[in-house]
């Protein structure tokens, strides 16, 4: 596996709904579960992770070997993971094949 993006199960219509978000507790048990500390490397995270754009919030969490980015939206509150993506540095992804 070369990324993941993990969502909760959508409500309605199979369309994204971002009032359906992780806890942050939720997220790094999702975070924890697919890619162990082990297997993480150190922690090259800065501290100004978090952007904030209209009405979007992304907040990235750099390591060794992976990036965890959580993307979320601030209204009509702060919801900050809608969806989990996360990318390991040292694996390629294969293309898209049809």
């Amino acid at each position: 596996m070369c990324k993941v993006v993990v969502e909760k199960e959508p409500i309605d219509n199979g369309e994204i709904v971002f009032g359906s978000s992780f806890s942050h507790a939720e997220a790094e048990e999702i975070v924890n579960e697919l890619a162990p500390a082990a297997e993480r490397g150190r922690n090259l995270t800065g501290p100004l992770n978090t952007t904030i754009d209209g009405g979007f919030v992304e907040t990235d969490y750099s390591y060794e070997h992976i990036v965890v980015r959580e993307f979320g939206v601030t209204r009509p509150a702060v919801h900050p993971a809608v969806f989990i993506m996360i990318s390991w540095r040292d694996r390629t992804c294969a293309s898209a094949r049809r």
